[in-house]
């Protein structure tokens, strides 16, 4: 995450091949930020809170290039940010799917499950 931080906020040096590639750029490190997150943290129930981290992070690189007065804030690169997550998110569970990568266990928690005849909890 150091080095897409050095990249988002250093000057730009050549021009793009074509007109959008940043966009295409952003969607691919986004995706490729999240894919290695859930590896680096597979827990049950943490990707939304990955989803939520990364996105915030992207949010707060965008408005610190608004400082630097040679890279600018755009909402297109936000919107180029929450594809590539999305991607992610399709890529991690199609591997899950696949059998490729072992989607990790929901903890087991006590289920309180009401008795349909007396109304009292059957502790299950």
């Amino acid at each position: 995450m150091f080095l897409a931080t050095v990249a988002a906020l250093a000057p730009g040096t050549s021009q793009p091949l074509f007109s959008g590639i940043d966009k295409i750029e952003h969607c691919l490190a986004y995706c490729m930020l999240f894919v290695s997150g859930w590896l680096a943290f597979p827990r049950a129930g943490w990707h939304w809170r990955l989803n939520a981290g990364l996105l915030a992070y992207g949010a707060t690189i965008e408005l610190l290039q608004s400082f630097t007065g040679y890279r600018f804030m755009e909402f297109a690169d936000l919107v180029a940010n929450i594809l590539g997550l999305g991607l992610g998110n399709l890529l991690v569970s199609r591997l899950i799917g696949a059998g490729w990568l072992q989607s990790p266990e929901i903890p087991a928690t006590a289920v309180v499950v009401p008795d349909a005849v007396s109304g009292h909890d059957s502790g299950i």
